[in-house]
């Protein structure tokens, strides 16, 4: 084992040798070559705000939002650092992987998956979004569905309903944690109520969908859903290969669990998956809104607005389906 001299330390410093620095420790020896400002990193990627780390993923080339940039003096540009500069170069191919992207509405359906007032409507739901929340999907939701129609796309509702049974009282009850959750009567969403036993139950208000939402002719409806998945235990894998299916624009409730399951099913299934980040909400909270949506676009498919997915279908030719 290497030994230090008795004065290993102490000597490296009166010669001038610079000693080592702790971790998180500034450096004062690293300053900016304009005006002397001590240098300054931008903030870390974990200290940003939720809503700001979508932007440093995908939509800032030099990996931090102009905002939150911290510059080193008058005329110093920013210091992003070695880990920023690799987000911003992970962000320009993320750009060049958007422009991948082809959408033939012949080959395309979307996916409604949950958009019922169980999550959508906060004065009766039982596992409501955030009211705010509830109002900006259902009007993405709107937009994404007339547009489909427009351009002749099928839009696929798949719907959560639970029967009742004895024993354990509801479907949903045969699922260990959410037999955990409901025996201490937690709620899954922060600050507001919910219940797993009364949700969804079939015949209740709960399962409706919104009235600017609701079905039309033409449209498909699957209500056997009982699980994540809107594949598990549905026959929607037969409907989308009847369908000549080869993208799904998956939009609903929620981000971080149907959605996402959704999507890792879809992605299994070889299917080019497409999320609207504005037409999809999480009860859980924004955090694993953000979560889910980083997930989807880092390792699925692509994340895009509504707007630009109704661009994408507009600019595409619609003829009758094969």
């Amino acid at each position: 084992m290497r030994r230090r001299g008795p004065q290993g330390g102490a000597a490296r410093r009166a010669a001038g040798a610079r000693a080592p620095r702790r971790v998180g420790q500034p450096d004062p020896e690293r300053v900016c070559p304009a005006g002397g400002h001590r240098e300054r990193r931008a903030p870390e990627y974990r200290d940003l705000h939720l809503s700001e780390r979508l932007a440093v993923l995908d939509d800032e080339p030099r990996g931090v939002p102009e905002k939150t940039r911290l510059h080193a003096g008058p005329a110093a540009g920013p210091s992003v650092g070695r880990a920023g500069w690799a987000r911003g170069r992970d962000g320009k191919r993320r750009h060049r992987r958007r422009s991948q992207l082809t959408i033939d509405p012949r080959r395309t359906a979307i996916l409604a998956v949950d958009v019922h007032r169980g999550h959508l409507d906060p004065e009766i739901g039982t596992m409501p979004v955030l009211p705010s929340d509830a109002a900006r999907c259902r009007a993405a939701l709107a937009r994404l569905f007339a547009g489909a129609r427009t351009a002749r796309v099928p839009v696929i509702y798949v719907l959560l309903t639970y029967r009742r049974t004895t024993p354990p009282g509801l479907e949903s009850m045969g699922n260990p944690f959410w037999r955990a959750v409901e025996a201490v009567k937690q709620s899954l969403t922060p600050g507001r109520r919910s219940t797993i036993v009364h949700h969804n139950q079939e015949g209740s208000p709960q399962t409706e969908v919104p009235p600017e939402l609701a079905p039309e002719p033409g449209d498909f409806v699957i209500r056997s859903k009982k699980r994540l998945s809107a594949f598990y235990g549905t026959d929607l894998d037969v409907l989308l290969r009847s369908l000549g299916t080869e993208t799904v624009v998956i939009a609903g409730i929620n981000t971080n669990t149907c959605v996402l399951c959704t999507a890792f099913d879809a992605f299994n299934r070889d299917l080019r998956v497409v999320v609207p980040s504005d037409a999809v909400a999480s009860m859980y909270g924004e955090d694993l809104h953000v979560f889910g949506l980083e997930n989807l676009r880092r390792c699925l498919g692509w994340v895009l607005t509504t707007d630009e997915i109704l661009a994408v279908l507009g600019a595409a030719k619609s003829p009758a389906r094969a």
